[in-house]
């Protein structure tokens, strides 16, 4: 707990790189886990519009959630050349 604005202005950088840190490393996971499955095949029509709109929408993105988005792009697209136009 910080008792005087110095310091706790201090503390709002270092929380804010240790948000930085926190959002790489989930991103890092989420990634990875992508790679380890079956890929987005897998998952229902419902969940891969979710995650197209939400990409779509999403700004500031870090480079791990944007291959998290082209992955999902493509995925998009392979079910569409399918006759399955899910998003």
């Amino acid at each position: 707990m910080c008792w005087t604005a110095p310091g706790c202005y201090a503390n709002l950088g270092k929380n804010l790189h240790l948000d930085n840190a926190v959002k790489y490393v989930f991103s890092l996971l989420v990634v990875s886990l992508l790679g380890c499955s079956e890929g987005l095949g897998s998952i229902p029509d419902s969940e891969l519009r979710q995650r197209h709109y939400r990409c779509q929408m999403a700004t500031g993105q870090s480079s791990a959630e944007i291959q998290v988005c082209k992955n999902i792009k493509r995925e998009c697209e392979q079910r569409a050349k399918e006759g399955n136009y899910a998003c």
